[in-house]
């Protein structure tokens, strides 16, 4: 049985990496292959679904499966959303690298661009949002389907990797909210006063601050 999980690691450790490979291409934008990515996903499910029926432990790895189907299922709307992200949520007006600013690139267009033009790209695409909203309420359906099929769900699957209750994870959030929300409301206003000579505005994201913060450490 040791020898038989060690191959199917080994072979899940394959295929994962040329997977992720792949989307790495995907989202830098660099050439990847569709058929590729399908015929790997294919196979990460065959993979996981054998180990689903096959073994019970370790329960991490049976619920990184469980993952893996639903990963598997629900790809296809991944790219979906990322393609329309850059369809659907882009405006005219402004350009990047001769291409139309698109919530793809606006972090990279953001870091040099000027207050107003920061601004009517943001208050833009917060306009247009809803136009995504169907295709991530679909991928949230589908992916709870799923997890319902082997008695499973994201939120008990986290607080089980984690070791801790429901009351012991809002505990934590709003210990870490309450703990930095001043510190991080001054420190904001510190910088944004001492680098751009202003008050903080609701557009001045933190890829923005935080090239601004680190522009002297960069390279060239």
């Amino acid at each position: 049985m040791k020898q038989e999980l060690k191959k199917w690691c080994e072979k899940d450790e394959k295929n994962s990496i040329a997977l992720r490979k792949q989307y790495l291409k995907f989202n830098f934008g660099l050439k990847y292959s569709k058929e590729k990515i399908k015929k790997l996903e294919k196979q990460s499910e065959q993979h996981a679904l054998f180990f689903l029926k096959k073994f019970r432990a370790p329960k991490l790895l049976y619920d990184a499966c469980v993952g893996g189907v639903v990963g598997s299922n629900t790809y296809q709307l991944d790219m979906k959303l990322h393609e329309q992200r850059a369809k659907q949520i882009s405006t005219k007006k402004y350009k990047y690298k001769g291409k139309q600013v698109n919530w793809n690139n606006w972090r990279q267009f953001v870091v040099h661009a000027p207050d107003k033009a920061r601004k009517q790209v943001f208050d833009e695409f917060v306009k247009k949002t809803p136009k995504i909203a169907p295709i991530i309420n679909k991928k949230f359906k589908l992916s709870k389907k799923i997890y319902s099929n082997y008695c499973r769900d994201p939120l008990t699957e986290y607080l089980q990797e984690h070791k801790m209750t429901l009351k012991q994870l809002e505990k934590a959030m709003i210990e870490l909210r309450d703990g930095v929300k001043q510190s991080f409301k001054k420190q904001f206003k510190y910088y944004a006063n001492k680098l751009f000579d202003k008050e903080p505005e609701y557009y001045d994201d933190f890829y923005f601050m935080r090239n601004a913060l680190f522009r002297d450490m960069s390279c060239g």
